[in-house]
This record gives structure tokens, C-alpha cells and sequence, in this order.
């Protein structure tokens, strides 16, 4: 038999993993033209159950909805 050079192990398991949950929270931008196209901003950010932002790689990035300058307000504008 060997001998036990005193080396231990101990495991930590979280009691409530499941009790936040992380989502995409979606934000936009106002259209910067009333009329004849323009541009709005679309952002998106993991957020907890409890309302704070955290790192991306807690939501799923299969469910990160569509993000970049999108365009708006595309009808033309009323002749003055």
C-alpha cells in the first residue's frame, strides 16, 4: 500500500442553480428621419431574472436576436 502524501478533495455544487435565469433584453434607438428612410440602432443584452446585465455567454446565442443599423421610416416624405 502507498502511503497518503495528505492530499484532499472537496466539491462545491450551488444550491439554487436554476434560480436566475438569463435572457436577451432588446433595445432601440429612435429613427434618426421622420420620412424618406432612415436609420434606427438595434442592441441586445444578456440579462438575469433579476435585472442585471451580465456576460453574453450566459444567454443562448442560438435565441440573440438580430442586432445593427436597421432601416426606418422608409415611406416618402409629404411634398412641403
Amino acid at each position: 500500500m502507498g502511503v497518503n502524501p495528505g492530499v484532499q478533495y472537496e466539491y462545491t455544487i450551488p444550491l439554487n442553480v436554476s434560480a436566475i435565469r438569463y435572457a436577451w433584453e432588446v433595445s432601440k434607438s429612435e429613427c434618426n428621419e421622420e420620412c424618406g428612410g432612415g436609420y434606427e440602432e438595434v442592441t441586445a443584452a444578456c440579462v438575469g431574472s433579476d435585472g442585471r446585465s451580465v456576460n453574453d455567454s450566459l444567454c443562448s446565442i442560438s435565441n440573440k436576436p438580430m442586432v445593427g443599423l436597421f432601416k426606418c421610416n422608409t415611406a416618402p416624405c409629404k411634398p412641403r
